[in-house]
């Protein structure tokens, strides 16, 4: 029943993919804060690791018999590889063929049906994490600062308010993933 009808090859697949895409949102997310600028708000920083970071999660969280789940990291993840001029989401783009490929191969599973179908839940998903990413530049909020060795100046910089309501709703698509997805028991007849 349920996660047992994965074969272990693949369990290990969306394992790595999930592992690297949550690696690659912490190295986007430290990458960034390292080269912060004073006007840069670490919230914003710190989001938008996280935005990078979560279609990886859920593939991880989607190995407790959610499968479903990899099919909503993978198609969030495709438009995420696309989101950084520094190419530092381009390994998303794979990661998602892949996860989409996992779920295709092994999205139904033996007698466990999810709480929400998944014809629902993806989309949901998916719409949050795209909202969670569009948060982050909501406006245009060009800045330019002066130090005693230089200056400089930015198009646009993610604020607080950007940030934390990207962290929000990031929190959200993670916590209803995992809640919209547990599978429920078959139910007995007879």
């Amino acid at each position: 029943m349920g996660y047992a009808s994965v074969e272990p090859r693949w369990r290990g697949i969306v394992r790595v993919c999930g592992g690297l895409v949550a690696a690659d949102g912490a190295a986007a997310g430290a990458i960034a804060l390292a080269g912060r600028e004073e006007v840069d708000p670490v919230a914003g920083l710190v989001a938008l690791g996280a935005v990078i970071a979560a279609p990886g999660v859920l593939a991880l969280m989607g190995l407790g018999d959610r499968p479903q789940l990899w099919l909503a990291a993978g198609i969030a993840a495709l438009p995420l590889a696309f989101l950084s001029f520094a190419g530092l989401a381009l390994p998303l783009a794979p990661v998602a063929l892949i996860l989409t490929y996992a779920w295709a191969r092994h999205g139904v599973l033996d007698g466990a049906r999810p709480l929400v179908p998944p014809g629902v839940l993806v989309p949901l998903l998916v719409l949050l994490q795209l909202a969670a990413a569009a948060a982050l530049f909501l406006s245009d909020d060009p800045a330019s600062w002066t130090t005693a060795g230089g200056g400089g100046s930015t198009s646009d910089v993610i604020t607080n308010g950007e940030g934390t309501l990207s962290l929000a709703i990031t929190t959200a698509l993670l916590v209803a993933g995992w809640l919209l997805s547990t599978p429920r028991q078959p139910r007995v007849t007879g």
